[in-house]
């Protein structure tokens, strides 16, 4: 569980982004942070992922708990596969290569079938779904 107890946060030189957040993010579910530009969202994921201190309330974190960031740069490299970037990736974790779990993951997305295209091959949406899945590799393993 991610707790969010009368958070305020910004930037130095700059008014306040956040101003007395509170909330609750259960383990188990997905969020989608969403909003207009300069309406706080990267300063709300530095506040979370902790890049950033708020400079009133807290944010407490359960033991054990595992936080994907998925940014506008994907990190995904293009002349490398689908399933190079994955293996690539759970040896950045320190996981082993399970391809029953890997191919499991991929056909859940319905990417089974680009497994071998290059990344630079892919559409943006496909793109989006392998990173996706690069992002949240410690979840599944």
């Amino acid at each position: 569980m991610i707790e969010l107890k009368n958070v305020s946060a910004g930037y130095k030189n700059s008014k306040e982004i956040l101003t007395d957040i509170s909330y609750t993010f259960f383990p188990g579910s997905v969020y989608v942070i969403a909003g207009e530009n300069g309406s706080g969202k990267t300063t709300l994921s530095k506040v979370i992922l902790g890049l950033l201190k708020p400079t009133v309330g807290k944010v407490n974190i359960a033991p054990g708990m595992v936080i994907s960031y998925l940014p506008d740069h994907d990190g995904l490299y293009q002349d490398m596969t689908v399933m190079e970037n994955i293996i690539f990736r759970l040896g950045l974790y320190e996981q082993k290569f399970d391809e029953d779990k890997v191919l499991a993951v991929l056909k859940k997305y319905n990417l089974e079938i680009y497994k071998d295209y290059k990344v630079k091959e892919l559409s943006l949406g496909t793109k989006r779904k392998t990173a996706l899945i690069c992002s949240s590799l410690v979840d599944w393993q």
